[in-house]
């Protein structure tokens, strides 16, 4: 939650978390959202601390993921929240693609739309996944990868406090029989940095026929001690004709089960035997679906397929070869959506360079065209320089002709002058 003196971290435009105890979204979760603005004090106090008024801050905010319809359109919802229930968005994990945790580790799960606390059941064979039991709702064992998970943080004076590991007190079913406590695990939050109250308390369950810890209910308070098992209450979904016949099928054949059905107890008793064969026809279901995927269905459907897995293993069965494969073909799915989206950028790529080259080429046949035109002018001024040339050739010829002749006509001329001359003066005959 937000603290006094926080206020000055969240202007107009910034990213915050917004708890769900503002009124939206599950138990425990934080919401990203953006400060549209803050909202005056409704009834200003004269004479108010700064703390108080802090306190009394109230901002509006727009969730990134939630939505709410107006006019049947739906749109991102925008609430106005007091300055208690947000906090900063908590610092990236380092490496976060390859975070590692282990069973019983206290993490903050991305979960529909949402931040919600968790803690992880076990890691998976596929590398950088996990089981996480949600804490709300309780019964919730979904399969993760690192990137949806985070070390969970809190946000107390300014600063940020990482929340222990829980520690887990187990009682095994032999101290039951010896007069010990309870067969079960509390997984207790410890004070982290002097803040008390950091981390619920969660509950594991173990099977006091076994030994063997699988999770159970999380309702923060302890389990009931005398809670039956596969051997009491649900002895009844062997005798079953039809569970017979179920389990008669090829894919329990190859993948035997053995489930306990334990959830099922707090089921109305006439409800159990149908909701027993639900569960093992969608393990049927689920085994066939699998073996039918295509790389090209929606990754919703590989979702889906996961969570009905871990909704399986709670009531005992095994999916381990199950979920191995599943994860398989959604690590093949994504490879080939990776090439898919590769092949199709070299597809847009060659259609732009095709288009360009068509332009270019168009440009080019213009140029080849222009250069055509110029050597045919170029062709025809260098004939009408050549005719000229011989023409004012022709000219300077006739001009050489011209100027000898009068060259010979002077001479007559002078030698006509001369004679008449002579003729003029000569004397006159008697």
């Amino acid at each position: 939650m937000a603290s006094s003196g926080d206020s000055d971290l969240f202007g107009k435009g910034s990213f915050v978390e917004v708890s769900s105890e503002a009124g939206h979204g599950f138990p425990g979760g934080w919401y990203l959202a953006k400060i549209l603005e803050r909202l005056p004090p409704l009834t200003p106090s004269p004479g108010s601390s700064s703390s108080k008024k802090e306190k009394e801050a109230t901002f509006l905010v727009e969730y990134e993921r939630l939505r709410c319809k107006i006019n049947n359109v739906k749109t991102k919802l925008v609430k106005a929240v007091n300055f208690e229930f947000i906090r900063p968005v908590p610092p990236r994990p380092p490496n976060r693609e390859h975070q590692i945790f282990e069973p019983n580790d206290v993490v903050d799960v991305f979960h529909v739309d949402g931040w919600r606390p968790g803690v992880v059941f076990k890691a998976l064979d596929q590398p950088g996944c996990y089981s996480v039991k949600l804490k709300n709702p309780p019964h919730l064992l979904i399969c993760y990868r690192s990137p949806d998970l985070r070390p969970p943080l809190d946000w107390v004076h300014g600063k940020w406090f990482p929340l222990q590991k829980q520690q887990k007190e187990v009682v095994t079913s032999n101290q039951k029989r010896e007069g010990g406590n309870p067969s079960k695990s509390l997984l207790a939050g410890n004070e982290c940095d002097g803040v008390e109250g950091a981390v619920d308390k969660m509950i594991v369950e173990v099977c006091a026929t076994t030994g063997d810890e699988s999770v159970g209910e999380s309702t923060g308070a302890a389990m009931n001690d005398d809670m039956p098992c596969k051997d009491q209450n649900l002895r009844f979904v062997e005798d079953s004709p039809v569970m017979q016949f179920i389990q008669a099928m090829d894919v329990f054949q190859s993948i035997p089960q053995e489930p306990h059905f334990r959830p099922l107890v707090e089921c109305e008793e006439v409800c159990r035997e149908g909701l027993a064969l639900g569960h093992m026809m969608t393990f049927v279901n689920v085994a066939k679906k699998i073996s039918t995927l295509q790389a090209s269905d929606p990754r919703i459907d590989f979702d889906s397929l996961l969570k009905c897995l871990s909704e399986l293993e709670l009531h005992g069965f095994n999916v381990e070869a199950v979920r191995s494969r599943l994860l398989v073909l959604q690590s093949l799915k994504g490879s080939q959506e990776q090439l898919n989206t590769k092949s199709e950028k070299i597809k847009s790529e060659i259609i732009e360079q095709t288009h360009e080259r068509t332009k270019v080429k168009a440009e080019l046949d213009e140029v080849i065209k222009d250069l055509k035109l110029l050597e045919d002018k170029k062709k025809e001024v260098e004939e009408k320089k050549a005719r000229l040339i011989s023409v004012n050739n022709e000219n300077d010829s006739e001009i050489a002709k011209l100027k000898s002749g009068i060259g010979s006509l002077f001479e007559e001329i002078q030698k006509v002058q001369h004679e008449f001359k002579s003729v003029a003066a000569s004397p006159w005959k008697k």
